[in-house]
C-alpha cells in the first residue's frame, strides 16, 4: 500500500473516531428527534444560498482570471465547482475539490501555473474574507463570546493574514530573506516557484481588480453565513448573527485542516463546542453540522451526476 492510500485510509479513520467520540457526548434520541422535525422550508433556503454561492465563487474566480488574461467560459468555471463538491468527498479537507479544478483548468487553459494561481488565490481571498467577517464580528458583538479565547484566535489570524499579504506582495522584504530564495533555488531547477510568484506578484499591478477579488469573496463568505442561518432556523433554534460572524469562519477553517475527509468529525466538533457557548443544546449543536454534511452530500451527488455524464 502506497503513501497515498495509507493517508487516506488515516483520514478516514480520524473522521470515523471523531464522530464516534462527539455522539457519545450527545442525547442520540434528542437529536434523532431534532432531525425528524426539521422545517424543510428552511433547509431550501439553505440550498438556495448554496446555488447562490456558485454563481457568485464562479464570478470571483472569472474576475481572477482575467488579471491573468486567462479566457475560459463562465458556464464551464460554474461546471468546474460543481464537479469539484463530488471530489471534496474523497479528496483531503474541505477543499480537497481545489486540485481537480486546478488540473482541469490547467489542461483547458494550457497555463498551468497561472490556472493554479488562480485557484490558490480564489481560497486565499476567502480566507482573508473570513477573518474579515470575525473580526468585524467580535468588535461588534464582543459580549456574545464565552471565553476570550476566541477573541484572542480570530485576532491572530488577522495578524498572520496581514503578515502574509505583506510578505507575498513586497520584493523588498522577500528579497530580505536572501536564505530563503538560495533554498528554494537549489531544488527548483525550472523556477517554477519564482513562476508562482510573479504570477501572484500580478495582482499587485491589478489593485482595482484586487479588491474587487476580495468585495466578492466578502459577498460569497457572507453567503455562507446566511446558510448556517437557515440550518439554524430549520432546526428552531435562534443564534445571533454576530455570533455566527464570530465562530463560522473559525470553523471553515478547521474544516480546511488535512487531517479528514471534507472536514466530516471536524466540523461537528467545533459546532458542538462553540454552539453550545451559546446556549444550544449539544444535541443540536452537533445536528447543525450533521445537517451541512447533508447538504454537501447532496450537492456532491449532483456533482458527481453531472461529471458522470459530462464530456470530460
Amino acid at each position: 500500500m502506497d503513501k497515498k492510500n495509507q493517508l487516506t485510509i488515516l483520514r478516514v479513520m480520524i473522521s470515523i473516531a471523531l464522530i464516534i467520540f462527539i455522539l457519545l457526548k450527545v442525547d442520540l434520541y434528542r437529536m434523532l428527534t431534532g432531525l425528524k422535525s426539521v422545517n424543510p422550508v428552511f433547509i431550501l433556503l439553505a440550498f438556495s444560498t448554496m446555488v447562490i454561492s456558485l454563481f457568485v465563487r464562479s464570478f470571483l474566480w472569472k474576475t481572477s482570471l482575467s488579471v491573468q488574461k486567462i479566457k475560459v467560459p463562465f458556464r464551464f468555471l460554474i461546471y468546474l465547482n460543481i464537479i469539484s463538491s463530488f471530489f471534496n468527498h474523497f479528496l483531503p479537507t474541505s477543499m480537497g475539490g481545489d486540485i481537480v479544478k486546478a488540473y482541469k483548468l490547467s489542461k483547458y487553459s494550457k497555463k498551468n501555473v497561472k490556472s493554479i494561481t488562480t485557484v490558490i488565490v480564489n481560497r486565499m481571498s476567502g480566507f482573508f474574507a473570513l477573518i474579515t467577517l470575525s473580526v468585524l464580528g467580535v468588535i461588534l458583538g464582543f459580549e456574545l463570546i464565552k471565553e476570550t479565547k476566541i477573541a484572542i484566535i480570530v485576532f491572530t489570524l488577522l495578524f498572520i493574514s496581514i503578515a502574509c499579504i505583506l510578505f507575498i506582495f513586497n520584493r523588498r522584504l522577500v528579497n530580505k530573506f536572501g536564505f530563503i530564495k538560495r533554498i528554494i533555488s537549489s531544488f527548483d531547477k525550472k523556477g517554477i516557484v519564482k513562476q508562482f510568484y510573479e504570477s501572484f506578484y500580478i495582482y499587485k499591478s491589478n489593485k482595482k481588480k484586487a479588491l474587487f477579488i476580495y468585495a466578492i469573496a466578502l459577498l460569497s463568505q457572507t453567503i455562507v453565513m446566511f446558510y448556517y442561518l437557515f440550518i439554524i432556523s430549520s432546526l428552531s433554534l435562534n443564534v445571533p448573527f454576530l455570533y455566527l460572524m464570530i465562530v463560522v469562519p473559525i470553523i471553515s477553517i478547521l474544516e480546511m485542516l488535512p487531517i479528514s475527509l471534507n472536514g466530516l468529525g471536524v466540523r461537528e466538533g467545533a459546532a458542538l463546542f462553540f454552539f453550545t457557548k451559546i446556549g444550544i443544546d449539544p444535541a443540536s449543536a452537533v445536528l447543525i453540522g450533521i445537517i451541512i454534511y447533508m447538504l454537501r452530500v447532496f450537492v456532491g451527488i449532483i456533482g458527481g451526476l453531472v461529471y458522470a455524464f459530462s464530456k470530460r
